[in-house]
């Protein structure tokens, strides 16, 4: 009998429950042809604004669940009480328990943008016009749908790159040489930021993997012999790295991270010439994964190239990249590697910077008149 009930309520999809006026809704959908099905929660305040998109929230393809550490449930509550639909799931990396243990390396933004389109689908029968809502590389995963689904109508993109993939792979991890600069000799700087350009350049140039891993191997090679009798300090430049050890771990990412190596082939300057609708642009003044500014200019340069003029770009005070608060003026003192989020054994800290994105999230909706009633 004990098992019959469990199998009752597993059927019984959605469950159903209101709180504080919102009524949330679990729900599965289909993705990869009904081969795989994937979890979201569709909120809905008794206030629902009739003629307001349903905001839907896009994670990175990391093993993230709906709630995407605190952040998406503190992003959707506050804009139900609005008087927004949202919706929020669980991506495949964390769904996916046919491949073993969820990882980093399996999916890809493309496979993201691919679900994505699958719940837009599933969520058509709302009658609302379609609004994402994408952080960090869920926002790359946004843009890539948006370019070839004329459903999506906004697209809104919180600290989300905005630079090749190349480049900002290049521009974050040379971000660690920096407090090295008055330890180290400029020829050494140089050589520690030739080995981090290389393999991204012929990753991202060659498109082909074979032709790729090919000529990073050679250049692997090539750059050690070159170099092998350089010193980086008192130690060796390759550590103590044979030849075949160090080729073999140049190329071990981009042959095993499908998600690294899609990445770093990114270039959103792809995918706006076929975006249309108004688009939304929020970044973190104090990010601690990226340098917020030189993706928010390229963003803006790319959108200025193809003469897309409905967009809105602000970048929030004192917020990291998961817009929290941060150590405020000593935080960008820092070097970008050593700065991080809060402690989340207390969960997601919705402070003054998530509320004033929050404030202006629902500000530029309404510009595009949707009217937002007083609260």
């Amino acid at each position: 009998m004990h098992r019959i009930k469990i199998i009752i309520l597993l059927i019984c999809i959605p469950m159903t429950l209101w709180s504080q006026g919102i009524k949330t809704s679990e729900v599965d959908f289909p993705i990869l042809n009904g081969k795989m099905t994937l979890r979201g929660v569709l909120s809905e305040p008794e206030n629902a604004l009739p003629n307001a998109p349903l905001l839907v929230l896009v994670s990175p393809p990391q093993p993230t669940n709906k709630d995407y550490s605190g952040f998406f449930k503190a992003l959707s509550d506050t804009l139900n009480s609005y008087g927004f639909v949202t919706f929020r799931y669980d991506n495949r990396n964390f769904s996916d328990t046919i491949n073993a243990k969820p990882n980093d390396e399996r999916y890809t933004l493309h496979d993201g943008a691919d679900d994505l389109h699958d719940a837009i689908t599933f969520l058509k029968n709302q009658n609302r016009p379609i609004a994402l809502i994408g952080h960090s590389e869920g926002g790359s995963i946004s843009i890539v749908e948006t370019a070839r689904n004329e459903d999506v109508k906004y697209l809104l993109l919180l600290a989300t790159i905005g630079l090749p993939g190349e480049q900002f792979g290049y521009s974050q991890q040379i971000s660690r040489l920096d407090f090295l600069s008055n330890r180290l000799t400029t020829q050494e700087i140089n050589l520690l930021k030739y080995g981090i350009y290389y393999p991204l350049h012929i990753i991202a140039n060659n498109p082909d993997n074979e032709t790729a891993f090919s000529k990073l191997r050679a250049e692997a090679r090539r750059f050690y012999r070159e170099n092998e009798t350089q010193k980086l300090g008192k130690e060796s430049l390759f550590g103590k790295q044979s030849e075949d050890e160090y080729v073999k771990n140049v190329v071990r990412r981009p042959e095993e991270d499908k998600r690294y190596l899609a990445f770093i082939r990114y270039n959103p300057a792809d995918y706006f010439p076929t975006i249309k609708c108004p688009v939304f642009i929020a970044y973190a003044k104090d990010d601690n994964l990226m340098r917020y500014k030189e993706n928010q200019e390229n963003l803006e340069r790319i959108l200025m190239d193809n003469r897309h003029f409905g967009y809105h770009s602000i970048a929030i005070d004192s917020v990291t990249h998961s817009f929290e608060d941060s150590g405020g003026i000593y935080q960008p003192l820092m070097p970008l590697f050593v700065r991080h989020e809060k402690k989340q054994n207390k969960g997601y800290q919705a402070g003054k910077g998530f509320s004033k994105l929050c404030k202006h999230i629902v500000e530029w909706i309404e510009d595009k008149n949707v009217k937002i009633p007083e609260r």
